[in-house]
């Protein structure tokens, strides 16, 4: 059943009276395959021009259709979210996924019995012919064609598409690098912000070691020479969060006034500074977004990074980015490329569309996902496409646009195309080993240079410009 009709009428001549009879039909009156004749009017050659004189929506009323679980014969390919192929039990195949649940659904409102054929996609050349999918819906072999299928003018000559039945766009897919755990420990800064620390401390070591040099009045006057006997391990002691828990240090015996005011404003400079590195290293523990090269279009555009497409859509990519040392064309479904590009097999970016990307991580939210460009590259607006004559294209526009407009297709497709929102009010993401992996790495090197120390001083015992050095250093 082609469910390819037009409006026609019949003329039927009775030889015997000769008399001429005008009927119209309507089709699938009793079944799928059935129609009957009705009469308009009866005219004879005498008279025909004033018994033809009918209005129009007589001589060609409009057909009210009931199918009555006729065969809806539909051409697909596996291409997810869209269309979802899995193998059934006792050899049968289940079909799933965007395009199937809204044909499906239409489908059930105009008692129609979807049976899906899978084939390959197929093309429509400019020269006329076709291959795959398309073929079979041109040829009449089906009725229609699934697959997020675009508008195109090959299409459009030899098919009838329906209208749009959702939004969605291409965009550039490719895989943030991954954090380590030192630079999630150095993330809360800016580099310029650690420099400027690295140079505050050397110049502090610096002037601490200039001291020595110093006579004992002077040595006093800058850092309290009397009893402050390890200054620099007292600056790293504040720097990490402790204190100078000396009460000498009110008494100008010990400590002159200028060395009070510069610990003083030390251990103020340091509160400030690690309060604030301490309230942004726990946000940035949890936090696993990472700064990206190809987050836009136009750091795509401007970076030489290879871009896989899928043959069928070159034609689809702007004109800035169709350079054939680029592109590196494919013919896996978006699921296997957006696989490829997540286990590193595939470096650079894949060209596909968002609600693919979605659906891909929805499904691999355990393993390694993958991101897209904030902008869009090109809107997609898919359609299915109908036999050229097809009565179903405009019965399922007239669906689609209801569909849409209640909110259904949205509803419909929810589950394969939409994000999850992030709950205010979730509770922190509690801290793994992998996160404070940094730290127990640190923490270890640190162990690690308080033995060699041990060790060197126990030699420092037997030598004595190597136990003069260290006392330069740490005394």
């Amino acid at each position: 059943m082609t469910l390819g009709l037009m409006d026609v009428n019949i003329l039927i001549n009775d030889k015997i009276s000769t008399l001429w009879s005008l009927h119209f039909y309507k089709p699938y009156i009793r079944n799928c395959n059935s129609f009957e004749i009705f009469n308009i009017n009866t005219f004879s050659p005498q008279n025909y021009t004033n018994d033809l004189d009918i209005p129009f929506n007589e001589l060609f009323p409009r057909k009210q259709f009931t199918f009555s679980k006729c065969p809806l014969n539909i051409s697909t390919f596996s291409f997810e979210p869209f269309v979802i192929i899995r193998d059934g039990s006792n050899g049968s195949t289940l079909y799933d996924g965007v395009d199937v649940i809204i044909v499906s659904e239409i489908s059930k409102t105009l008692s129609l019995q979807p049976t899906f054929i899978q084939r390959t996609r197929g093309m429509v050349y400019k020269n006329g012919s076709s291959t795959g999918a398309l073929k079979m819906v041109i040829d009449g072999d089906v009725n229609m064609t699934i697959g997020i299928y675009t508008p195109s003018l090959e299409r459009l000559t030899v098919m009838a598409s329906t209208h749009s039945y959702m939004q969605t766009a291409f965009v550039f897919a490719f895989v943030r690098g991954s954090k380590t755990s030192l630079s999630r420990l150095l993330e809360p800064f800016q580099n310029s912000v650690w420099i400027s620390i690295a140079a505050l401390l050397a110049i502090s070591i610096t002037i601490i070691l200039l001291t020595k040099k110093l006579s004992r009045r002077w040595r006093h006057f800058i850092i309290g020479g009397r009893i402050n006997r390890t200054p620099i391990l007292n600056l790293i002691n504040v720097l990490i969060g402790n204190v100078i828990s000396n009460p000498r240090m009110i008494k100008s015996r010990y400590f002159s006034v200028f060395s009070r005011s510069l610990t003083i404003l030390w251990i103020f400079f340091w509160l400030i500074i690690r309060n604030s590195y301490q309230g942004s290293l726990y946000e940035a523990l949890q936090s696993q977004r990472v700064k990206s090269p190809y987050d836009t279009v136009e750091k795509v555009r401007s970076s030489k990074a290879e871009i896989h497409i899928i043959s069928t859509a070159i034609a689809l990519i702007p004109d800035g980015f169709n350079n054939s040392k680029r592109l590196v064309e494919h013919d896996y479904d978006a699921i296997t490329a957006l696989r490829k590009l997540s286990n590193g097999d595939w470096k650079g970016l894949v060209f596909t569309n968002d609600v693919t990307i979605n659906y891909f991580n929805l499904k691999n939210k355990f393993k390694r996902r993958v991101s897209n460009t904030r902008d869009i590259v090109r809107p997609i607006t898919p359609v299915f496409y109908f036999n050229k004559n097809s009565i179903l294209t405009e019965m399922f526009n007239r669906k689609i646009e209801n569909c849409r407009e209640s909110g259904l297709i949205s509803h419909w497709t929810a589950p394969y195309k939409h994000k999850r929102k992030r709950d205010k009010h979730k509770k922190p993401t509690t801290l793994d080993v992998p996160h404070i992996l940094a730290i127990i790495q640190i923490s270890a090197f640190l162990y690690l240079i308080a033995f060699i120390i041990f060790v060197v001083e126990m030699i420092s015992y037997k030598h004595e410009r190597m136990r003069r050095c260290l006392e330069f250093f740490t005394y």
